[in-house]
């Protein structure tokens, strides 16, 4: 500050933290030999590379200035510390109030991925959508950082959202940058993204509102950069507007015709909005744009898992899994397909070792889910008490604790609140996302288990009028429909689920469905059918 240099300097940073491990500062005294003697003397001490040898606190700086104070300036004072030129750094954008950070990471938000449910307690599984880098980095900020470095970092830790902090730390390095640089679309790119991964991880409209505020802000600065289209897109996507997605996904693609990340968004966009034709032509040209990318194996996976074809999906999974071998991402994804194929042992195993890796809600809330199936009623009731304390914010994870209250004895009225909160959640999605059918058919399921058929056979009927072949779906209504008191709608709506592909284990052991398991129709029109699939 005196001088207006930096006490160790380099050509890049690499060579700067070398300077300052094992070189001595940069003379005082040659830099600015106006500064006093005792002043210089007081800074080397503040620099001394060995602990014991340096200043220790302030109050000895305060003391030193005190002691040599009367002979600090010999005759007129001929030189000030204002002569130095030091370019300031520009004060912070200001941000709206309250913003605060999570300790924890949710991994799937639904907001981000698709939740594929499974009757009562609801598998999740995630896409990895962001191209993956070998690079680990932190939040720290670097000396000699610049605002392109600090926006390389935040996109890195962006790569590896899925690791606990690493979203924060985006959110720090790329809040950095743009106090560098204000005109850094990058880095407002990368902030867009940020918030939007951090809605996901637990939704709240703050993080919508910044995701909006960075990603418009970046595409303003510069319309020709492809990452602000594609920022922007993943918040329209986030807010429910999927005509406006797909546009900025497309001019993103247009942008950087070599990118592949575009068109992966876009394969995501269409497999939430039940487009699986088109997301397959998207990977298919991701996947040419980047053959290697395990990224892409983890969105085939799912687009197979959404079409219930789960020897595949497992196959792409476990071939992410080989490249990226600690993704508690992957782990949980696998867990649920494993789950899908009867492989409970496998199953349980890969979440385990993604709770190893990453403690997320839905790694609680599939591991919950194995125990519910079980019959484990009782003892699925902490998996998902953790999965709601970690994902509070969530509907699912309020309607899996529910489910578990409702099947225990003396959990009737915790069950009731559950669901409550449940419905009040995903009635707030759908005021968002009103063409997303999925949120239609839980909030259906969730008002019939709370006792308000009514309301659940009126909110099925805009389930109805999708026509949706989706399995998950599919189940849901037939679950609904059960508990609703309309067995023949039941039945043919849970033919439709098998048909598509649903499992029958899992129909085998849904509490709610034992009634319907009764029935003669269910052994003709459902149990056979699966049969007749698997050649039993």
């Amino acid at each position: 500050m005196l001088s207006g240099q930096l006490p160790f300097a380099g050509p890049n940073t690499i060579a700067l933290l070398h300077n300052l491990h094992f070189n001595p500062p940069r003379d005082l005294s040659e830099l600015r030999p106006e500064v006093p003697k005792p002043l210089v003397a007081l800074i080397a001490r503040m620099l001394e590379k060995e602990p014991e040898k340096r200043i220790q606190n302030m109050a000895e700086v305060g003391a030193e200035l005190r002691r040599h104070s009367t002979g600090l300036v010999d005759g007129p004072l001929t030189w000030h510390p204002a002569d130095a030129t030091v370019e300031m750094v520009k004060p912070p954008v200001p941000l709206p109030a309250g913003r605060f950070c999570a300790k924890r990471l949710w991994l799937y938000g639904a907001v981000l991925l698709v939740a594929v449910g499974i009757g009562d307690a609801g598998w999740k599984y995630a896409h990895r959508l962001h191209p993956a880098t070998p690079v680990s980095a932190g939040g720290e900020i670097l000396p000699g950082d610049t605002a392109y470095s600090l926006y390389q970092r935040a996109q890195q830790n962006l790569d590896h959202w899925d690791r606990e902090g690493a979203v924060e730390n985006a959110i720090k390095l790329g809040e950095r940058a743009i106090q560098l640089d204000p005109k850094s679309a990058a880095s407002y790119a990368a902030l867009g993204e940020a918030y939007y991964f951090k809605n996901g991880l637990n939704p709240d409209s703050q993080w919508t509102k910044l995701a909006a505020q960075y990603a418009n802000r970046a595409v303003a600065l510069d319309s020709y950069l492809s990452t602000a289209h594609t920022s922007l897109g993943m918040v329209e996507m986030m807010a429910g507007d999927s005509a406006s997605a797909e546009k900025e996904l497309r001019a993103a693609a247009d942008l950087d015709p070599k990118s592949a990340v575009p068109h992966r968004w876009l394969a995501h966009l269409y497999d939430k909005i039940g487009k699986g034709d088109e997301a397959k032509k998207e990977l298919a040209t991701a996947q040419q744009l980047a053959p290697n990318d395990w990224q892409i194996l983890l969105e085939l996976g799912g687009n197979a898992y959404n079409d219930a074809r789960y020897k595949e999906s497992a196959t792409y999974w476990e071939r992410a899994l080989q490249a990226e071998p600690d993704s508690a991402q992957i782990l949980l994804n696998l867990g649920a397909v494993y789950h899908a194929l009867g492989r409970d042992d496998d199953a349980a195993g890969a979440l385990q070792r993604a709770l190893q890796i990453h403690p997320t809600a839905d790694v609680y809330n599939n591991l919950g889910t194995i125990r519910f199936y079980q019959g484990r009623y009782q003892d699925a009731i902490p998996a998902f008490e953790k999965t709601v304390a970690l994902g509070a914010n969530n509907y699912d994870n309020w309607a899996s604790l529910a489910d578990a209250y409702r099947w225990t004895p003396g959990n009737t009225q915790k069950a009731t609140e559950a669901y409550g909160t449940a419905i009040r959640l995903a009635r707030e999605e759908i005021a968002k996302k009103p063409d997303q059918i999925d949120l239609h058919a839980s909030l259906a399921m969730y008002l019939a288990k709370s006792g308000n058929k009514t309301g659940a056979l009126e909110e099925m009927k805009r389930v109805e009028q999708a026509h949706s072949k989706d399995p998950g779906i599919l189940y849901t209504s037939a679950v609904t429909y059960e508990l609703c008191g309309s067995r023949d709608q039941a039945l043919e709506v849970l033919q439709a689920a098998v048909k598509a592909g649903q499992s029958l284990d899992d129909i085998k052991n849904d509490p709610e469905l034992v009634a319907l398991r009764t029935d003669p129709r269910y052994q003709l029109k459902v149990a056979s059918l699966s049969a007749a699939k698997t050649g039993q």
